[in-house]
């Protein structure tokens, strides 16, 4: 009985020993995973950003627009480009990454902590970390993994004016203008001409001197046209005579306007009245200078011819 008991006892035994030696193993295999999954990654692999695009008023940007990042300091010289898809994102269709610095075939990479700047179309992006809901300029370099990182542009609208000849607008060219924001301009004719029309987006708004666009949030255009002034004089002539040229006479700002006075055979000029005021019996007058309306009136006379006689005186 006892040399069966101490058989037991050392089965019993040994089979306790594999038994421990079994959960060490299992222990260290286990601890070996958790290590691999939760360790510390691998230096010098590229970073994969990925996100939406837009611009302020939330309006989308077209597909193909370039996505660029950069570093703001001089540690990583290179840049990583993708662009935007028809869904105004990025990263999507194709993995956008920036390289780590032991990942760049060329060792010029970006080291943790580098602080990274996004531009689309050329325009410094504001960034928004979907995970943290955090905005910032720049966001620091990791090595490995990926971050959702939503793109904003500010761009404004872009209103085009434009004038023609014999008149300004302001301001003129291309004018930026902020999103919701209004923007006034100021149409000012040139000296001997008046506002023709203004046109708004194509659309006639009329001889207006001045035009504001209210909450902008897309590109608009508006173009100013001017015409030349133009005054009045009326020449008129009574009987006996004529006044060349008559009527109404339509002389441009600024220009010199002649009048000929010609009496029919057997009258003479009587008077000649410019603005109601005599000029005496004339045969031309010209108004220089001419920036307003007048009047030339002509009067004539007809011509007496008298016939003397001689007498003799006989004594």
């Amino acid at each position: 009985m006892r040399r069966l008991d101490a058989a037991l006892t050392r089965k019993l035994g040994l089979t306790l020993v594999v038994a421990v030696v079994l959960m060490l193993v299992l222990a260290t295999v286990a601890s070996a995973w958790s290590s691999e999954a939760v360790g510390p990654e691998i230096p010098g692999r590229p970073h994969w950003f990925y996100g939406n695009v837009r611009t302020d008023c939330g309006r989308t940007l077209p597909a193909g627009t370039l996505v660029t990042a950069r570093s703001t300091e001089p540690g990583w010289t290179g840049e990583a480009t993708t662009t935007v898809d028809s869904l105004s994102r990025y990263g999507y269709d194709s993995a956008f990454y920036v390289p780590g610095r032991g990942s760049d075939p060329a060792g010029s990479g970006a080291v943790p902590g580098e602080p990274i700047a996004f531009y689309v179309g050329g325009v410094w992006a504001r960034l928004y970390d979907v995970a943290t809901g955090t905005w910032s300029d720049t966001y620091p370099f990791k090595d490995a993994g990926s971050t959702n990182l939503d793109l904003m542009i500010v761009v404004g609208s872009t209103i085009t004016a434009s004038a023609g000849p014999g008149g300004s607008i302001s301001p003129s060219g291309s004018v930026n203008v902020a999103c919701g924001a209004d923007q006034t301009f100021t149409i000012t004719p040139g000296t001997g001409y008046v506002i023709a029309d203004v046109k708004v987006d194509g659309v006639s708004q009329g001889p207006i001197p001045s035009y504001t666009f209210p909450n902008v949030t897309a590109n608009h255009t508006i173009e100013a046209t001017f015409a030349r002034i133009f005054y009045t004089i009326t020449a008129t002539a009574g009987p006996g005579g004529s006044i060349s040229p008559s009527g109404a006479v339509s002389v441009e700002y600024g220009a010199d306007q002649t009048f000929t006075i010609t009496p029919s055979t057997g009258y003479a000029v009587a008077d000649v009245k410019v603005d109601g005021v005599s000029q005496g019996p004339i045969t031309s007058y010209t108004f220089p200078n001419v920036t307003a309306n007048h009047t030339i009136e002509v009067t004539f006379s007809k011509v007496i011819y008298l016939k003397y006689l001689t007498l003799i005186e006989v004594y």
